[in-house]
């Protein structure tokens, strides 16, 4: 028989039982859209993580001083960076920017409205370190670091808490009691927790001797010349800063060097591994769905038996018996599978718009999804069709 009439037989067959059809189709529907829901969101978790990573500078080093204890009680901030140390690493050869960041959070007023705000003291090079955007006015220059300017830089959130009705622009705000003018408005981030558009930037200088009366670095942000030149511009650092420490090969430095491509490697693929674990997971219920399809075709079976005794008197072999609910089987499946990525598509994508987030659907979910539903209906249905196909037509006849 030709397996275009033996499809259209197994449509047939699943309209006359329509209801029992959706039922058997439902945990396919629900599998495959599971598993497509689960790694979407995997995917678009891991892609949101890498991509703040790159807001920030793949080729991005920072120095940090390590803690150091006090009576072996508790630990406090080393004091083991300064100035000296950040001219000194600019003038490596795989390095490009050195930015000093001395940061602290502080009480912020203007008029009568105050807000609690992160405080950092940069170089004008900290604009290009981390690709930062203006969308109001200007970034300080090196003649206002040299002069101690009070000038700084409102993150979006910030200025919209001091100055909701108007621009920020050129209006005046204390920081511990100095007064500071509002030269630029950062561009807005969109990002929660520490984010960028809560703080405020102020010439290092400024904040080293008017604001905090301190004479270290709470670290220094480093760019290598390209990506990948980030791993000699690391090496080159961190030996540099051994000599001029002192630091013995048998002692721990005491600064650390956080690598912005290696942690973008690693949240790669902990990114990936998470994905992996959410679509097994979620094909735990493409298994529980196939193995409802087993389940309906052995009563199908049951049910059919008459028929199948009719076609094999008339001719039918064991083969067209075994293609025929076989394929009945991959036709239920594959259509729960196609039914259940239509509606995962347009849940996902209908939650993407709502909430104003991007989504991403990988295109293995869809062969997954889509083919793995035809796997299932391969595999679960197999045995039904198997045992349809070899039973013997003089019992079928006989069977009531």
């Amino acid at each position: 028989m030709p397996i275009f009439s033996i499809i259209r037989m197994g449509f047939m067959s699943l309209w006359g039982n329509r209801l029992r059809s959706v039922l058997s189709m439902l945990g396919i529907i629900i599998g495959v859209g599971s598993v497509i829901a689960s790694l979407s969101l995997g995917e678009s978790l891991r892609q949101h993580t890498l991509n703040q990573i790159r807001k920030m500078g793949t080729n991005l080093l920072i120095v940090i001083p390590t803690q150091k204890k006090v009576r072996g009680i508790r630990s406090v901030q080393a004091d083991s960076l300064t100035l000296q140390d950040a001219q000194a690493i600019l003038e490596l050869d795989k390095v490009q920017r050195v930015s000093p960041v001395v940061g602290f959070g502080l009480q912020i007023k203007a008029g009568g409205r105050n807000r609690n705000a992160v405080v950092q003291g940069v170089a004008p090079t900290y604009q290009l370190i981390h690709g930062i955007e203006v969308a109001e006015g200007r970034f300080f220059m090196s003649p206002d670091v040299l002069s101690l300017e009070r000038v700084a830089l409102l993150g979006s959130r910030v200025a919209k808490d001091l100055f909701p009705l108007e621009s920020a622009l050129g209006k005046e705000f204390r920081i511990r009691n100095t007064v500071f003018f509002v030269i630029g408005v950062l561009k807005e981030r969109g990002e929660e927790g520490m984010s960028p558009d809560d703080q405020i930037l102020v010439p290092y200088t400024t904040m080293m001797k008017k604001l905090m009366g301190r004479t270290s670095l709470h670290r220094v942000d480093a760019s290598a010349i390209s990506e990948g030149d980030v791993l000699t511009a690391e090496e080159q650092i961190s030996a540099l800063l051994k000599m001029r420490h002192r630091i013995r090969a048998d002692e721990d430095p005491d600064f650390r060097i956080v690598n912005m491509s290696r942690i973008m490697e690693t949240f790669n693929m902990l990114g990936f591994w998470f994905t992996v674990f959410l679509g097994g997971m979620a094909g735990i219920s493409l298994l529980v769905g196939g193995i409802g399809i087993m389940n309906i075709m052995l009563v199908t079976v049951t049910e059919r038996t008459a028929e199948i005794g009719v076609r094999k008197a008339i001719g039918a072999k064991n083969r067209d018996i075994l293609r025929q609910f076989l394929l009945e089987a991959v036709v239920m499946t594959f259509s729960g599978g196609v039914i259940g990525t239509v509606l995962a598509m347009s849940l996902l994508y209908s939650i993407g718009y709502y909430f104003s987030v991007a989504v991403v659907i990988p295109p293995v979910a869809f062969v997954i999804g889509i083919g793995f539903s035809g796997f299932v209906g391969i595999f679960f249905g197999y045995y039904p069709a198997l045992s349809a196909s070899r039973l013997n037509p003089i019992d079928c006849l006989r069977y009531e």
